[in-house]
C-alpha cells in the first residue's frame, strides 16, 4: 500500500437510507500498518509536517450576500401571525383617458372611452395637441362627452384609437351647492406564503466525541455547523430571488404527519413578482447594455428624485458595464500602477444606481444559469421580509440516549428552522437584463 493520506470523513446528508452515516469504521486515527486502518482503507502514518495542513479548513464556498445585507437595512423581518399574510398597495391616484374609437373634430365631441370612471363632469382634459376641453357628461362606462372652452379657444381636435387624454384640473365656480368630482384611491390586495425550512447536522456518539477532541481537523465539528447556516442563508436568498408562491407536496417519508397531509406553501420572490407584473424585463447584447440599462433606470422610477437604488449583478458584468462608460475615456499617467475599472455608483440625475456585487448569480447551484449574465435593479424599500411567528429563526439539538431521550437514540442532531415570505409591493419599480 502506497504511503498516501486518503482519509474522508464520511458524508452526513439529509438521507436517512445510507446506513454508513451511523457507522464507526470511517472514524479511525492514522495508525501504524496493519489491523483495523488497513482493512478499512485509512493508509499508513503520515510525517507529521505532511498532516498539519490538516489543522485548517480553508473555505472555498462563495459567501457573497449582499442581496441579504440590503434587505437587513429594511430591520428585522415582520412578525406574521399566520403562514398566509396578505398586504396593500395603492397604485397612480391618477389616470390617462384612453381613446378606444376615432372621434372627428368639433365643438363638441363623444368620445369611445376604455374606462370613464377615471374622469368626472366639470374637469378640463388635454388633447394630444395641447387644446382643453371640460367633460360635462359621462353617459356610461366607456362614453363621455367633452365640450370646448369658450371662445376664442379653437375647436377639439380629432382624436384617434390609443390616443391618450391628461387629466389637466378639475373646475368650480362660485354659489354651487354640489361637488362634481368625489375621490377615492382604490387599493390593490396582494398575498403571499411564509415558508418554512429546516435542515440539520447529524453525528453518532462516536463521531462526534472524535471530531470534537482530534488533533489533525479540530475545527472540523463546528465548521459543519457553521456551513449548515451558511447554506440555511443560501436557501433563504435564493426564495428571495425565484421563489414561487404555492404548493407542494412532501415526500413525508419516515414521519407522521399530522394535519397538513404532507402539504407545504412555499412563497414568491421577487424575480417572479416581476414577471407577473410586467415590470421591465429584457434581453439585451453586450453592444447595448448602457443603452438598455440607462432604460431601464428611467421606466422604472417610481420614488422621490434622485433616489438611490442597488444594481444586482456578478463583479464581471460590474466590470464590463465600468468599461463601457469608462473605457473610451480612460487615460493614465506614465507612472500610473493601478488600472481602476470599476464603477461604485452611476448617477443619471433622476437615479442613483449603486452596484450590488452578487457573486451567487454565477452560481449554477442556486441560479439559473441566465443569471450570470443578469442585472436587476431593485427598489429595496418596496421589499419588507416577513417570518411566521410559529417558526422564527431557531436552533437547537436533540438529546442522546447517554442524555436522556426517552426514545434511546445514539446521535445528535443539530437543526436549525425558521419560516420567510417576501411583501413586494410595486414590482414597476424594479427591472431585470440579461445580456448574451
Amino acid at each position: 500500500m502506497a504511503l498516501t493520506d486518503n482519509y474522508t470523513p464520511p458524508a452526513i446528508g439529509p438521507s436517512t437510507a445510507d446506513a454508513s452515516a451511523y457507522q464507526n469504521k470511517n472514524m479511525n486515527p492514522y495508525g501504524p500498518s496493519g489491523g483495523y486502518a488497513d482493512t478499512y482503507n485509512q493508509g499508513y502514518e503520515v510525517p507529521f509536517l505532511e498532516r498539519m495542513v490538516y489543522s485548517t479548513i480553508f473555505d472555498a464556498s462563495d459567501q457573497q450576500f449582499s442581496d441579504l445585507k440590503f434587505l437587513e437595512m429594511g430591520g428585522m423581518p415582520e412578525l406574521c401571525k399566520s403562514d398566509e399574510f396578505e398586504f396593500y398597495e395603492m397604485g397612480e391616484s391618477r389616470t390617462a383617458i384612453t381613446i378606444t374609437a376615432n372621434t372627428g373634430a368639433g365643438t363638441i365631441q363623444t368620445l369611445t372611452v376604455s374606462d370613464s370612471s377615471v374622469v368626472s363632469v366639470d374637469y378640463q382634459i388635454l388633447y394630444p395637441n395641447g387644446t382643453i376641453g371640460v367633460v360635462y357628461e359621462i353617459t356610461n362606462a366607456t362614453t363621455i362627452k367633452v365640450k370646448q372652452m369658450t371662445a376664442p379657444s379653437p375647436a377639439l381636435p380629432a382624436v384617434v384609437a390609443n390616443d391618450t387624454l391628461a387629466l389637466l384640473s378639475n373646475v368650480s365656480a362660485d354659489g354651487l351647492n354640489y361637488i362634481s368630482t368625489y375621490f377615492r384611491q382604490d387599493t390593490v390586495r396582494r398575498t403571499n406564503y411564509c415558508q418554512i425550512f429546516s435542515r440539520a447536522v447529524r453525528f453518532s456518539r462516536a463521531e462526534q466525541y472524535k471530531f470534537q477532541n482530534n488533533s489533525y481537523l479540530p475545527g472540523y465539528y463546528q465548521e459543519q455547523l457553521d456551513r449548515n447556516l451558511l447554506e440555511l442563508r443560501k436557501d433563504v436568498g435564493n426564495l428571495f430571488w425565484n421563489g414561487q408562491k404555492g404548493q407542494v407536496q412532501l415526500a413525508s417519508t419516515g414521519a407522521s404527519i399530522v394535519s397538513t397531509d404532507g402539504v407545504a406553501k412555499t412563497t414568491g420572490g421577487v424575480y417572479p413578482a416581476m414577471t407577473n407584473a410586467g415590470s421591465f424585463v429584457q434581453n439585451t447584447t453586450l453592444a447595448n447594455f448602457v443603452n438598455m440599462f440607462e432604460q431601464m433606470v428611467t421606466e422604472t422610477e417610481y420614488g422621490p428624485y434622485g433616489a438611490t437604488r442597488p444594481l444586482f449583478l456578478t463583479p464581471s458584468l460590474a466590470t464590463l458595464l465600468s468599461k463601457e462608460y469608462k473605457g473610451n475615456l480612460l487615460r493614465y499617467q506614465p507612472n500610473d500602477r493601478v488600472a481602476d475599472m470599476e464603477l461604485s455608483q452611476v448617477n443619471l440625475g433622476s437615479s442613483k444606481v449603486v452596484f450590488a456585487p452578487m457573486k451567487r448569480f454565477s452560481d449554477n447551484s442556486c441560479f439559473p444559469q441566465s443569471f450570470a449574465n443578469a442585472a436587476f435593479l431593485m427598489d429595496m424599500k418596496n421589499i419588507r421580509p416577513v417570518y411566521f411567528g410559529a417558526y422564527p429563526f431557531n436552533s437547537g439539538k436533540t438529546l442522546t440516549r447517554l442524555q436522556g431521550d426517552s426514545n434511546l437514540q445514539n446521535w445528535e442532531v443539530n437543526w436549525l428552522e425558521g419560516s420567510i415570505g417576501f411583501k413586494i409591493n410595486n414590482p414597476l419599480a424594479m427591472g431585470a437584463i440579461f445580456v448574451s
